[in-house]
C-alpha cells in the first residue's frame, strides 16, 4: 500500500502538471553504501584486558540505504514540493516521519507512519518581494544558516525539521529598496481536522507566539560578506528531540539565538565562515537562568591547483546547570580534510583527520557516543557512528578524547561517486574509571543523485 501511495502521488503530480502546461521536475538521491569490514577492541575498566569483536560486515550505511525522491511543481507564483524517503527495504526511513491524521476525545494528536518527509508550498507576491511558506518541511533553514566547510551542519536548530517539528507557516520579506536584505518570521502551526473548529492546546496563540522563529540575512555585496541572524524564543516540546506524540509542553526546552558571518574573500584565496550560537533555559531545580554557547570557525583553500583543504574548529561550553543541574560541560572538535584531484582523471585521493576533547563536571552527561538528550545540546563524541568507548562509572569529572583518521580513494561519475578507504578511531573516556576503544572500518560508498 505504501508503494502504491507513492506511485499514485507521483502520477497525479505529473498528470496535473502536464494538463495545465506548467513546469514539473523530479530529483532524488540514492545511498547504498555498506561496510565490508568492521572491528573494535575495547577495555571497560582500568584493570580490564583488551577484548575484541570478530570482523563483521554491516549492510546499509548510516543512511540505511536511503532512497529519496522529490517532485517540484512551479506554476506562476506557486511552487509545490512533495518528497519521500525510503530505507533499503523501501519502507519508512527509520520510521521518522508521521502523518497527523486525527484527534482523540482529549484533543491529543493521533499519528501514522508515512514515507513522505516533505509536502509544502511557496507563494510569491509583489515580484518576489514577499513570500509565504506553508506545509511540512525537513532539514529546512532556507539559506539562513550556512554549513561549515569540514563538519557540514552547524549546531543550530532548524526552522523546521523532524527534531523541532516539521510543520511551519512563515512570511519572508526581501524589499528591493534594501539590496541584499531579507527577513523571515513564522510559527509552527500544526494541522487540525475540523476546518477551524478543532481547538488544540498547541495552536492557542497564548502558546503559539512563544514558538515563533525569526531569521534575517544581509549581504554586503561590495565586500562579498554575508551576515545571518536567527532567534527562537523557545522550543516547547518534551525534550530536545521533537516527539510528535507529545508535541507540546508548557515549559521551554531552550531558547536560541545565533549570528553567522560568511567571508569567502576577506582573505585572498581563503574562504571563511564564523558562527556563534547561544541557547538559554530556566533551570527550575536551582531557579536560575543558564546558557550554552558554541563557537565555530571553518575555511577552505587550495595551496595547489589540484589540492583542496578544508578545516574547522568547533568549541562548545555549557554553563553550570544548563546541561544538567550542577554540571558544566566543555567540548572541543577540530578537523581537517584534504582532497587531491589526480590530473587528467576522475579519481580523488583524500585524507580526513578529526580530534575531539570533552569534559563535564560529574561524568554523567555523555552517553552513547554523544550527549544525553536531556542536555538540550548534542555534541558528538564519535565520528560518523564509529564504535567508541563505553560509558565509565560516573562520580568524578569525565574526560573524553577521540582521534580519527580516514584515508580514502574516490571515483567520480557525472551524477555520483564510489568511495572507499579505511576509517581508524581511538577513543578514551575517563571518570571514576577508564574505558577505551580502538576501531577500524572499511566503507564502500555508492552514492548517486539525479
Amino acid at each position: 500500500m505504501k508503494l502504491n501511495k507513492l506511485i499514485l502521488s507521483a502520477a497525479l503530480v505529473a498528470a496535473g502538471t502536464l494538463a495545465t502546461a506548467q513546469t514539473v521536475s523530479f530529483h532524488g538521491y540514492e545511498d547504498y553504501s555498506f561496510f565490508p569490514g568492521v572491528q573494535s577492541f575495547t577495555t571497560t575498566s582500568d584493570t580490564d584486558i583488551w577484548s575484541y569483536t570478530d570482523v563483521y560486515a554491516d549492510e546499509g550505511s548510516w543512511y540505511n540505504g536511503r532512497t529519496e525522491l522529490n517532485a517540484n511543481v512551479t506554476a506562476a507564483n506557486f511552487q509545490f514540493n512533495l518528497g519521500v524517503r525510503l530505507n533499503s527495504s523501501l519502507g519508512s526511513w527509520y520510521d521518522l516521519y508521521r502523518d497527523q491524521v486525527a484527534y482523540d476525545s482529549t484533543k491529543d494528536a493521533i499519528y501514522n507512519s508515512t514515507l513522505f518527509h516533505q509536502g509544502n508550498m511557496t507563494v510569491s507576491f509583489f515580484n518576489n518581494q514577499v513570500k509565504a511558506y506553508l506545509g511540512k518541511f525537513e532539514e529546512w533553514n532556507l539559506d539562513y544558516v550556512y554549513n561549515g566547510y569540514q563538519f557540514g551542519g552547524q549546531e543550530i536548530l532548524e526552522l523546521a525539521s523532524r527534531d523541532v517539528g516539521q510543520h511551519f507557516t512563515a512570511v519572508e520579506v526581501s524589499p528591493y529598496k534594501i539590496p541584499g536584505f531579507k527577513a523571515l518570521v513564522g510559527v509552527p502551526i500544526i494541522p487540525t481536522s475540523g476546518n477551524g473548529t478543532t481547538m488544540v492546546e498547541y495552536n492557542n496563540w497564548k502558546n503559539l507566539w512563544r514558538t515563533a522563529k525569526l531569521a534575517a540575512q544581509y549581504k554586503v555585496q561590495a565586500l562579498n560578506l554575508t551576515f545571518n541572524f536567527g532567534f527562537r524564543p523557545g522550543l516547547y516540546c518534551t525534550s530536545y528531540t521533537y516527539t510528535p506524540a507529545t508535541d507540546f509542553s508548557t515549559t521551554s526546552v531552550c531558547g536560541e539565538g545565533y549570528l553567522q558571518a560568511d567571508m569567502p574573500s576577506i582573505i585572498p584565496g581563503v574562504k571563511l565562515n564564523a558562527t556563534y550560537d547561544m541557547r538559554y533555559r530556566y533551570n527550575t531545580t536551582v531557579e536560575k537562568w543558564t546558557t550554552a554557547h558554541c563557537f565555530d570557525v571553518s575555511g577552505q583553500f587550495s595551496p595547489l591547483g589540484n589540492v583542496t583543504v578544508n578545516f574547522e574548529n568547533r568549541t562548545g561550553y555549557a554553563a553550570a546547570h544548563y546541561a544538567a543541574t550542577n554540571d558544566v560541560v566543555f567540548h572541543e572538535w577540530a578537523g581537517a580534510g584534504a582532497a587531491y584531484n589526480i590530473p587528467g582523471t576522475s579519481y580523488v585521493a583524500g585524507l580526513t583527520l578529526n580530534g575531539i576533547y570533552a569534559q563535564d563536571t560529574n561524568g554523567t552527561i555523555f552517553a552513547g557516543g554523544g550527549m544525553s538528550s536531556a542536555g538540550r545540546i548534542y555534541w558528538d563524541l564519535t565520528v560518523d557512528g564509529m564504535p567508541c568507548a563505553a560509558n565509565p562509572t560516573s562520580g568524578s569529572t569525565g574526560r573524553y578524547i577521540v582521534a580519527y583518521a580516514f584515508p580514502s580513494f574516490q571515483k567520480n561519475f557525472q551524477n555520483g561517486y564510489v568511495k572507499s578507504g579505511v576509517e581508524l578511531q581511538y577513543s578514551r573516556f575517563s571518570s571514576a574509571n577508564t574505558t577505551q576503544c580502538v576501531a577500524w572500518r572499511v566503507p564502500m560508498m555508492f552514492c548517486f543523485w539525479f
